[in-house]
């Protein structure tokens, strides 16, 4: 009950209101990480910077619930320090904060205690349970009619999203008569559209839209922008009209609408106008997918590595075009491993700066985990400025990432094998309680306040559970959080704060206690 209260306690002086979201991708490598995917990466380091007092700061306080826990359990039953924080590592299924504190208990001590991996040993099993009990429950305990939850996220992603959308508009706005494109831009700035192509009322021909280009009254233009601006762009040029995308295209056999994948190294970070396709080959690039985004192909828009474009203009300067950008789908099939390991041997470097802390006995570091995590973001959101290709393909990250964990977990296993059996018989039931109740005891009223208080839903607490205990696999211990990728993105949301988090926390407590 005394924990119970610190939890309660905590949680309502610290935690803040909602949201944020973004999408990503994790992989890693054992307790050293090895990459994250840079569209990915890119949105955490924004949300981070512009959203850090949202719903991934409230969900990052389980990291402390459960290290109050791990405190209250040494106090309180005797157990060393070194297995309480083995047993914590293992009861938040943590790899990274294992190997982070077996570092700093070998340069506080000389030596590594074998309690650290055997607690981990004992811990991580009571995870797994404490997760299949919390996911299983939740449906149960908050009475959640899934389908229809699920129809209200979404209603609600559709009304949020941002895609470009395709649309024509007939100019009937005398305000707008024989001005430039550029100039209809201009008087709106604020708001990010393109003008891909013009009908001519005057001759019926169809023309590429140029910032040159004059706009008189009866012209048809087919124009690319986000949703929440085609209401104020039709009132500004005239009444938007039904003719499709593969209509215009019908009407004019001259250009040719085509899509290109980018997967020239020289295109990697340069935005749209440093390439000149417009002034030089008359070819425009409308729309940008990336990451499953739409993107609208704006002139200081950078293109990147595995983007998928759409190419507007005459066949012959197409087909120029497309061999400039690559669009070449074997070249995204090879791996890409020198910047993987130069993010590694980098991310090795950081986590190796020993911090000075006041009242520390010894200077506090990222460690191999931390540090690689920190210099994968950096590389991932500045890496294009570099010209550094982050894409790697999805079966060489599968690969590291198993063989990584595999490789060394067998390590961790062969180190404490000796004394694990023992330890179970003697006395390790209670470990593994200890393990069960820092899963449950956190998760449970971080939960609870996530949906009475901030009101989230079923799916999203579904993925902070998963980002929280770091562990990606707890996506799939219930089939409802596969029915929308609510679940994965609020995964990616947490997961590298409460990482981080996690792994700083688990060196103080060896430090302090």
């Amino acid at each position: 009950m005394g924990t119970f209260f610190w939890y309660s306690r905590w949680t309502f002086r610290l935690i803040n209101r909602p949201h944020s979201t973004f999408v990503c991708q994790r992989k890693w490598n054992g307790n050293v990480y090895l990459w994250y995917r840079h569209a990915c990466w890119t949105r955490f380091l924004f949300n981070f910077q512009t959203r850090w007092r949202s719903i991934e700061s409230a969900f990052s306080l389980v990291s402390i619930h459960c290290n109050l826990n791990d405190v209250s359990n040494f106090y309180f039953s005797g157990t060393s320090i070194e297995a309480m924080v083995g047993i914590m590592a293992g009861a938040v299924t943590n790899t990274p904060a294992l190997g982070a504190t077996q570092e700093t208990a070998k340069g506080l001590n000389g030596t590594v205690s074998p309690d650290i991996g055997i607690g981990y040993a004992l811990g991580y099993p009571m995870a797994i349970v404490g997760m299949i009990l919390t996911t299983g429950g939740l449906k149960w305990v908050f009475r959640v009619k899934v389908d229809k939850e699920s129809q209200l996220i979404e209603d609600r992603e559709k009304a949020r999203r941002k895609d470009a959308l395709v649309f024509s508009v007939e100019v009937t706005n005398p305000a707008v008569y024989n001005k430039k494109v550029g100039e209809v831009k201009t008087l709106l700035d604020k708001h990010d559209f393109l003008i891909s192509r013009i009908m001519y009322k005057s001759t019926g021909t169809i023309d590429m839209a140029h910032p040159q280009t004059t706009i008189t009254e009866g012209d048809k233009l087919l124009i690319i922008a986000e949703q929440t601006d085609v209401d104020i762009i039709c009132a500004l040029i005239g009444h938007k009209i039904e003719m499709s995308d593969a209509l215009w295209g019908k009407l004019d056999h001259r250009l040719i609408s085509r899509r290109c994948l980018v997967t020239q190294g020289s295109i990697n970070g340069k935005s749209i106008e440093e390439l000149k396709l417009r002034s030089i080959y008359n070819v425009n690039i409308s729309r940008v997918q990336r990451s499953g985004v739409h993107l609208i192909g704006k002139h200081d828009l950078h293109l990147q590595i595995g983007d998928s474009v759409i190419l507007v203009g005459e066949e012959e300067n197409v087909k120029r075009v497309e061999k400039i950008l690559g669009n070449s789908a074997n070249h995204l099939l090879r791996p890409n491993l020198s910047v993987l390991f130069f993010a590694i041997l980098l991310g090795v470097l950081i986590g190796s700066i020993e911090i000075p802390l006041a009242g520390m006995p010894m200077p506090v570091k990222f460690g191999f985990s931390g540090g690689t995590l920190i210099v994968a973001i950096l590389i991932s959101n500045f890496g294009t400025r570099f010209k550094l290709n982050t894409h790697n393909t999805q079966s060489v990250n599968l690969m590291l990432k198993e063989f990584g964990i595999t490789v060394f977990l067998a390590c961790v296993g062969l180190s404490v094998g000796g004394d694990f059996f023992s330890k179970l018989i003697d006395g390790g039931y209670l470990w593994m309680g200890y393990a069960l109740l820092i899963t449950l005891i956190p998760l449970w009223i971080t939960c609870v306040l996530g949906r009475y208080w901030l009101k989230l839903d079923y799916f999203t607490l579904l993925g902070f559970i998963a980002g929280t205990m770091t562990f990606a696999p707890a996506l799939s211990l219930t089939p409802d959080a596969s029915k929308n990728n609510i679940p994965a993105i609020r995964y990616a949301t947490i997961y590298p704060l409460t990482l981080f988090v996690r792994v700083m926390l688990a060196q103080w407590m060896i430090l302090l206690f």
